[in-house]
Parts: C-alpha cells; structure tokens; sequence
C-alpha cells in the first residue's frame, strides 16, 4: 500500500469478528515488533504517534498526519489467529537550497537500497507542474537513482514565487500516491533577499557615482577651472 508524507491512510484489517479482540503490531521490516493497538485500544507508548492512530468500526487502522517513520509492515488479527501484514509506502519530499539552486529530493520510505528497488520494475517516479504537465523543459534538472527515489534541481527565478511541483509515484499508468512542494516563504525569502542585494548594488554605484561628480568639480574648482 502506498500514501504520502502528511495524509491519511487506513489499513485495512479482514477476517476480525469483533474489534474488541483486534491488535496491531508494527515493524520497520527488520527490527522487533511495536505493539499498537491490542483489545482495540492504543497503548503505544510512542510519542511521535501518540493520538494519530484509530481503530475504525470495521477494525481498520486508520493513521493521519503520516510520518516517514510510519513507513514499514503492520499486522492485525487476534491473537489467537493466523495474522495479515500489510506493507506501508509512503512518498516524501525534501528540500535543498544551494545557492539560488533548489534540489527536491523525492524518496520512497522505508528506505531500500538501489538493487532491491529496481526489482519493482513497475514503479517510476515523475515531476509534473501544478497542472499536472510532465516537467521536461531544460530548466529542470532531473536525475534518480532507482525507482524510490527521484532528484529536481532548477535554479529559482522571481517567476516561482508562489509555485508548486508535484513528485508522482506511478505503478504502470496508476497513480498510487504523489506530494507537492510548494513553499512560497523559503522562495520569496531568497527572491527578496536577492532582490535587497540588487538595490543595494544599485544605490552603492549610486552614490559612487554622485560621489565621483562632486569629487571632480572639487578638483576643477582647485584648478581654476
């Protein structure tokens, strides 16, 4: 199952009689398991989860505001029984500024290397504008490692202020999850910042130049001239 860094998700729980009964485990996929939810109650004692789960009425987890750690494999069932487990992907995109240059890196959690993502052939990453158009002009930079993860880098322009570029996470042609950047105050702080500096640049040749004019009828007045 895939969702995105910030929204919602609710992981579905089959085969369950009665949500009094239900528990819910999680692990990264490689350490212990973390126990959720047991007898449909929440008892992690997590605090970068604490009051974002809920057990729905047909027994499912529900988890909002997703984090990169809730990325990994869930399962549910009474304890008495064969438990499912269910994978959770989750999409995310973080910022880099260098310079005037911005890098949006676009990564696929919990985190696998190159060889083992490439097995999911299936899976592609694009960059597309706010109207859903495929970025491909020769502004954008874009370069990817594998299928979980994806790098846009553009030097930022006055024009992008207030814009937005959206990281696509596709399974052939089906949308399965996507996040949008869009950060008007880190872009229009270096935008204003840049343009201080012009205005800066400008009243200093400014005031070279006055100071220049003045220096120079100075130097006649003393010459007699």
């Amino acid at each position: 199952m895939f969702s995105s860094e910030g929204g919602n998700v609710s992981l579905p729980c089959d085969g369950v009689s009665s949500c009094d009964s239900v528990s819910w485990k999680y692990n990264t996929g490689s350490g212990p398991e973390t126990l959720l939810i047991e007898n449909g109650q929440d008892v992690t004692t997590q605090t970068d989860r604490a009051g974002r789960l809920t057990v729905l009425s047909d027994c499912s987890l529900h988890i909002h505001n997703l984090k990169k750690e809730d990325a990994g494999q869930y399962t549910c069932g009474p304890h008495s029984t064969r438990r499912k487990t269910i994978s959770l992907s989750l999409l995310s995109v973080d910022p880099s500024l260098t310079g005037v240059n911005l890098s949006l890196y676009c990564r696929l959690y919990p985190d696998v290397d190159s060889a083992e993502c490439n097995k999911t052939k299936n899976l592609r990453l694009t960059w597309v504008d706010e109207q859903g158009a495929e970025l491909k002009n020769q502004r954008f930079k874009i370069r990817g490692a594998s299928p979980c993860e994806s790098v846009l880098t553009m030097k930022l322009r006055d024009s992008d202020r207030d814009q937005a570029w959206r990281c696509d996470l596709r399974e052939e042609d089906e949308l399965k999850a996507s996040v949008q950047y869009r950060d008007s105050v880190f872009i229009s702080g270096l935008i204003n910042t840049n343009e201080q500096i012009a205005k800066l640049d400008t009243t200093l040749k400014c005031s070279l130049a006055v100071s220049y004019t003045a220096l120079h009828r100075i130097t006649l007045k003393g010459t007699g001239l």
